[in-house]
């Protein structure tokens, strides 16, 4: 058996795309503040997906109901070349906090087998056929919940919000102004108010299950 000594391990060559500040005990405050400056588009573009989707509206927290955590995954997607393509913002809900019988109930979800897959390629070549591939861009937003579901606040959703309607309030479409506007005052409030979510966000135990109907 060939066995690496703990100062000789390695973390998993995926995590090479992400950025796990908490992980790096040498990852400086000033180093922090450089890099999410870099972030700031990307994690702007993700706040108007969900602003364009209806995902939350801003609710007074309830006291007799769960409140979720959230996170927000940062990854570099890369060309083929290895030169950066663009930065990449998903915000998820920490689903773990939710509670079965209350929060969620059903978790199954249908999906594809690979032998089906392989069927229908061998198909598609015996009878000389073209298969196209589409990508739904934030496909997870576009399922609805039954459940009430409520969401911490982002931190710093207040200023991205005021710069999201600087940057749309010359553009014809003022559907995500007019949702930014709507949330915008948060001041003084954020103790008390959470994002009921309309929709099934990533990682919410609903999440694939709402994301097929």
């Amino acid at each position: 058996m060939n066995l690496r000594r703990p100062e000789e391990r390695r973390p998993p060559f995926w995590t090479k795309d992400y950025y796990m500040y908490m992980a790096n005990e040498e990852f400086s405050l000033e180093t922090q503040e450089n890099e999410s400056s870099l972030w700031d588009e990307a994690i702007q573009a993700e706040i108007k997906a969900h602003l364009k989707n209806g995902t939350w509206e801003i609710r007074k927290r309830p006291a007799d109901l769960n409140v979720v955590g959230y996170r927000t995954i940062l990854k570099e997607k890369l060309k083929p070349d290895g030169t950066l393509e663009r930065r990449k913002a998903r915000l998820v809900a920490q689903g773990f906090s939710q509670r079965p019988g209350l929060d969620y109930s059903e978790t199954y979800s249908l999906v594809l087998k690979m032998k089906s897959l392989r069927l229908l390629m061998g198909i598609a070549a015996n009878e000389d056929l073209e298969l196209t591939q589409m990508d739904v861009t934030t496909a997870y937003l576009n399922g609805t919940l039954d459940e009430q579901i409520f969401m911490k606040i982002l931190e710093g959703l207040e200023e991205n919000l005021h710069k999201i309607m600087i940057d749309k309030s010359q553009k014809p479409d003022k559907t995500i102004y007019e949702e930014a506007r709507k949330m915008s005052d948060l001041k003084e409030t954020t103790s008390e108010k959470a994002c009921y979510l309309k929709k099934a966000i990533y990682v919410l135990k609903q999440a694939v299950v709402r994301k097929i109907r």
